[in-house]
């Protein structure tokens, strides 16, 4: 039976073309197209914006030497907006190569394959190739996860990665009315952060700084990403009134609430609601985004093409990712995260969590 192994794609920061959005890429063959593939960094550095690693990409409109990434299978190209530093690599899952011998095992006197993971680090001193060491060591991450029982990924983990703590995140400043309280982090990539205090922050407040930038980068991939969601039911006008079951929702205009939509997970902890509309959103005084049956705002998040308006005194749950700005009424609640990618953020007398 032939062994199936996991290429390893090398690339660098001069092999990525910011303008034609392309990799440069050194690999035995060609990757076939829609190829899933994984990315990491082989030494300190960064890779190139806006991707992540942890995250499956799809190789398109490949060549022998070049090939273009993409958040679904045969999906338009990711726009890169930096090279990157380091040496990078893409990890191209279930892609037959050349047959090897399989290693010996426990039965036959060899080493048992727990203690081979356990000693991939060491490299060169045992006699792996650098495929089966990142193999290795890849499965060996997987494993200890699974015994630490670590939860599944929620889709604020996969949208906001290292900056989930930022309970608000904006283009163009935060200003806050009152005595609004936010857990968490906020920022802004331009302008300032006024009205704290009065205003309680219970984490740290970025003002366009690294930190900030750094954040942005993560929102466009978070945008990227739920744009490229393909959607299962359209919807339109006032979601009020109705129970929307996990899945991906699409409207081409606006979106409101008036009185309660409810979602509904069914029983499972880690459904998903990806809600997406055209231009904005916009809640009524005292609407609700009511979760039932297990839904978590953690695994609800709603893109808007414009801006979010939540009205007076209403509960909001999820994660709102507004192209423009977002502004809360007096006194609402929102369970999630509020990111503006270009304009400002509104708050009066507001709470904001992102438990």
């Amino acid at each position: 039976m032939s062994a199936i192994v996991y290429p390893i794609v090398v690339f660098t920061p001069s092999g990525v073309n910011t303008g034609t959005d392309t990799i440069t890429y050194s690999a035995a063959g060609t990757i076939p197209t829609n190829q899933p593939l994984f990315l990491e960094l082989e030494n300190p550095g960064a890779l190139p914006a806006p991707l992540q690693q942890d995250v499956t990409y799809f190789a398109v409109n490949v060549t022998s030497t070049t090939l273009q990434l993409s958040l679904t299978s045969g999906g338009g190209a990711i726009t890169l907006t930096t090279q990157g530093s380091g040496n990078m690599s893409m990890f191209a899952s279930s892609v037959p190569v050349a047959p090897a011998a399989p290693s010996p095992g426990p039965a036959d006197g060899g080493p048992d394959f727990a203690t081979e993971a356990s000693r991939a680090g060491d490299y060169p001193a045992r006699h792996f190739d650098q495929r089966e060491r990142k193999l290795l060591q890849s499965i060996k991450r997987y494993v200890d996860a699974a015994v630490a029982g670590i939860t599944p990924t929620t889709l604020s983990q996969t949208l906001f990665g290292p900056y989930a703590s930022f309970a608000s995140l904006a283009g163009a400043g935060i200003t806050n009315t009152g005595n609004s309280v936010i857990t968490g982090d906020i920022g802004t990539s331009t302008s300032t952060i006024t009205g704290f205090p009065p205003g309680i922050v219970s984490g740290a407040q970025h003002t366009a700084d690294s930190t900030t930038t750094a954040a942005q980068t993560q929102n466009a991939f978070a945008t990227a990403y739920l744009t490229a969601q393909a959607p299962g039911t359209t919807v339109s006008g006032d979601l009020g009134g109705t129970t929307l079951v996990p899945g991906v929702y699409h409207s081409t205009s606006t979106l409101g609430i008036t009185g309660t939509v409810t979602l509904d997970a069914g029983g499972n902890p880690n459904a998903q609601f990806i809600i997406q509309m055209g231009t904005a959103l916009t809640t009524a005084a005292s609407s609700v985004v009511l979760l039932v049956n297990g839904a978590s705002a953690q695994n609800v998040a709603w893109l808007c093409g414009s801006a979010a308006t939540l009205g007076a005194t209403s509960t909001f749950n999820g994660n709102i990712v507004a192209n423009t700005g977002i502004s809360l009424g007096s006194g609402a609640t929102v369970h999630g995260r509020l990111w503006s990618k270009t304009a400002s953020v509104t708050l009066i007398d507001d709470a904001i969590s992102t438990m």
